[in-house]
């Protein structure tokens, strides 16, 4: 199981299921690729299980709520801000085989009708939202991690789960309302009561 350390936090002295152990992949995208790449390498696990927080997109998601995400895609990567941004599925030379496909989805190992967007940087206000959600309209929610561990995890072919506790809307910069403790503790059940059903 990988949270960032900023969400492991959150957890004190969590229980793991038998035969699992625990591994932080960083904050944000470049250092959850390169990390979860390094922790593949070495720890060599059956499967991996993402948890952590992510922002809500959708009123379908309940804030302090924890889900499994079907499927992870990537937005940010391209050219150009706000309405001039071309996603990089659209630039010449980005389907080489060589780049797996930087915006494409990837499907999970899961029954989930949800989405989940991986984001270089949070959403700062509802208008970014919106723009999002332009080019991404079946997502819910947006984290910064999940689709770097998705990447990592395809090339070293190995069965990945995403498990998100919604802490916040996203767009809302306002902590004071957000619910990282629930978030991430409801995330942490969800992951564990997964783990056990997935071994019988």
């Amino acid at each position: 199981m990988i949270p960032t350390e900023l969400e492991m936090g959150q957890l004190a002295d969590p229980d793991l299921p038998d035969g699992s152990e625990l591994a932080l992949c960083g904050f944000g995208p470049i250092v959850a690729a390169a990390k979860t790449s390094e922790l593949l390498l070495k720890r060599r696990p059956d499967r991996v299980v993402l948890i952590g927080i992510a922002g809500s997109y959708s009123s379908e998601l309940a804030i302090g709520s924890a889900y499994i995400f079907d499927r992870v895609a990537c937005f940010g990567i391209g050219a150009g801000q706000g309405d001039d941004h071309i996603p990089a599925d659209q630039m010449v030379g980005s389907t080489h085989p060589e780049n797996c496909n930087p915006t494409g989805i990837i499907d999970l190992d899961s029954q989930s009708p949800f989405g989940l967007l991986t984001t270089c940087s949070a959403a700062g206000n509802e208008q970014e939202v919106a723009h999002r959600l332009e080019y991404n309209p079946d997502f819910h929610a947006e984290d910064m991690e999940g689709f770097a561990v998705a990447i990592a995890c395809q090339m070293a072919n190995v069965p990945l789960t995403i498990i998100r506790g919604i802490s916040n809307r996203a767009g809302d910069r306002d902590h004071a309302r957000w619910v990282i403790g629930g978030a991430m503790r409801a995330a942490w059940e969800l992951a564990v009561k997964h783990a056990g059903s997935s071994r019988e």
